[in-house]
């Protein structure tokens, strides 16, 4: 038999569990720690639970909406990046109960001018896709292209600096290749932050990208303390969430450093793996 045959069965038989799971845990108001799951959301309400201060969410990359970061922040204000104009409509309509405000423009690591891209997957050829490049000719040659504009462009540092955005502050970067530059354009922001969560691509193609972040990030003071959100295409992983707290935090924090705060044990559930949680069911 084709090993691959049992994939799909397989595929399903733990997808199926892992929504038990997820249904088991994701109605409980206190979160507990001991019903982890690799999402964002759990990432995020443990490290809430654990005192980690968050004041604004700067979610960068939003497309239309960032749910976790709705999920876990109702009530506190969101600042939302997203240079293509025809997802404001679909913002406003999934925001309207969030306080919020939207910034039509892309971050980088220079203020300026440059052109935006619009680009699909999607057979009816509705935006699925951008990338901001600098001249005119490089938007015009994009494959995929379904139109492109002059924008403005502006580093993040430049935003905080002219504003009265209170910190500590959660940056979410999913931008399909620029984190990299939008952090060099926020290195005074990131002294401001307590959580950052950024797409890491792992593949053959772009795996530099993975390790261009996380170095970036641990050498402007970011200790990586959870991977979530796995996606896989064609059964091979193809990207991941990382998710950073500020040393200073990690270092001050005991409930961040079990291991360091208190020994290893086994007992009251502070082991947990999630293979083990699957096999069980």
């Amino acid at each position: 038999m084709n090993p691959r045959m049992n994939i799909p069965y397989i595929s399903r038989r733990i997808k199926n569990k892992l929504r038990k799971i997820l249904a088991s845990t994701q109605h409980d108001t206190n979160h507990d720690s001991s019903n982890r799951m690799p999402t964002m959301q759990s990432s995020l309400y443990a490290l809430l639970e654990s005192g980690v201060d968050v004041e604004t969410v700067l979610d960068v990359g939003v497309l239309t909406e960032t749910k976790p970061l709705m999920e876990v922040f109702p009530t506190t204000e969101h600042h939302l990046f997203e240079p293509v104009s025809a997802h404001s409509d679909a913002i406003a309509a999934n925001y309207k109960n969030i306080k919020h405000e939207l910034h039509q423009l892309a971050l980088s690591d220079h203020d300026g001018d440059a052109y935006l891209a619009c680009k699909s997957i999607n057979k009816d050829d509705t935006v699925s896709h951008s990338e901001v490049v600098s001249t005119e000719q490089e938007a015009s040659n994009i494959s995929g292209l379904i139109r492109y504009e002059k924008i403005k462009q502006s580093k993040l540092d430049t935003i905080i600096e002219n504003s009265d955005i209170p910190a500590p502050y959660l940056l979410k970067i999913d931008v399909d290749g620029l984190e990299l530059a939008i952090l060099s354009g926020a290195t005074s922001t990131l002294k401001k932050t307590s959580i950052i969560v950024i797409e890491a691509p792992i593949n053959k193609v772009i795996t530099p990208y993975f390790f261009e972040r996380s170095s970036f990030l641990f050498e402007h003071g970011f200790y990586l303390l959870d991977i979530v959100d796995f996606a896989y295409y064609d059964g091979i992983l193809w990207q991941v969430d990382l998710v950073f707290v500020r040393k200073d935090i990690v270092d001050n924090n005991d409930r961040l450093r079990p291991f360091e705060a208190d020994s290893f044990s086994y007992e009251n559930h502070k082991w947990d793996s999630l293979s083990d949680r699957i096999n069980q069911m």
